[in-house]
């Protein structure tokens, strides 16, 4: 009986430091999770059909450890992330507002909404970026409209939120299609 008790717990010791071993081991090969939000906003009397960069105006940690850059608008990462953002955009009644994510000079992603009779709207979007060190900023275009209002003055604000992508494949992924 005692020799049974003693092997139970050699087992049991066993079984306690593989896992933990696992667990070292695994936490070395998964990127470390994190989330970060930007305030954005952009205000100024412009042209039909200008477009002007977003400033980015405050930056929150939610949880993680990961190093942002943050130079001219452009929001710089060495890993890859998925970013989605939720503007209110305000300004003359029946007017179409487009905002894009841009990448190394192009478009990745755009939205356009037409502005209410009250003159505002939401426009939201996501991308995701699967390379490593990606850069975006977010530019506000004025397209023209319905209105036939003298108002030029637009304003845009609203969050950006960053994700890391929660798995990343390093290898090419080669499978068999399988009939059914």
């Amino acid at each position: 009986m005692r020799c049974c008790c003693l092997l139970f717990i050699l087992l049991a010791v066993f079984a306690f430091v593989q896992i933990r071993l696992r667990q070292e081991r695994d936490s070395l090969n998964f990127p470390k999770k994190f989330h970060l939000q930007y305030k954005l906003n952009a205000t100024n009397k412009r042209e039909e059909k200008q477009s002007i960069k977003v400033n980015v105006t405050a930056e929150k940690v939610a949880y993680g450890n990961v190093k942002s850059k943050v130079e001219n608008n452009i929001i710089s990462l060495s890993n890859a992330f998925a970013v989605s953002f939720s503007f209110r955009i305000t300004g003359a009644p029946l007017t179409f507002q487009t905002v894009q994510i841009e990448s190394d000079q192009s478009v990745v992603f755009s939205n356009t909404v037409l502005l209410n009779n009250e003159g505002f709207a939401n426009a939201h979007g996501s991308h995701e970026f699967y390379y490593l060190n990606p850069s975006c900023f977010f530019t506000h275009y004025t397209t023209g409209g319905i209105s036939s209002s003298n108002e030029k003055v637009t304003s845009l604000e609203g969050i950006v939120t960053i994700k890391n992508i929660e798995y990343m494949v390093e290898n090419a992924i080669d499978s068999k299609w399988v009939p059914l």
